[in-house]
């Protein structure tokens, strides 16, 4: 950049902006975040869709209210496992993605017993 005599980069956040400039833009973000908000969890596990769901939130790079991703990820989330968050009153990401863990281990150790 110095040679193009333009100031030189000094902090992370800096080169993050110049990156996402270059390689990411502002028509790929608005789809990014539709893709994002049209996220649903279907026929994948819990896990896969909290996966995905990261996945979206990392490249959206949105900073926001906590409660907002939390309703984000929960409007994606199959009937049943979204009525079970509901009623738990989970009011946390970290709470939320523990309870989505746990409930792929049961749903998942039910179905190896019933395969023996």
């Amino acid at each position: 950049m110095d040679r193009g005599g333009q100031p030189s980069i000094t902090n992370w956040v800096e080169i993050k902006t110049k990156l996402e400039e270059k390689y990411l833009p502002r028509s790929d973000r608005g789809n990014l975040l539709d893709q994002w908000n049209n996220l649903r969890q279907g026929g994948k596990s819990a896990n896969e869709y909290m996966a995905q769901f990261d996945e979206y939130r990392m490249r959206c790079a949105v900073k926001g209210d906590e409660m907002m991703t939390l309703s984000r990820f929960r409007k994606g989330l199959n009937d049943d496992l979204r009525r079970k968050v509901v009623f738990r009153g989970v009011s946390t990401l970290d709470n939320v993605y523990t309870l989505v863990q746990n409930y792929d281990l049961v749903i998942k150790s039910q179905w190896m017993r019933r395969q023996v």
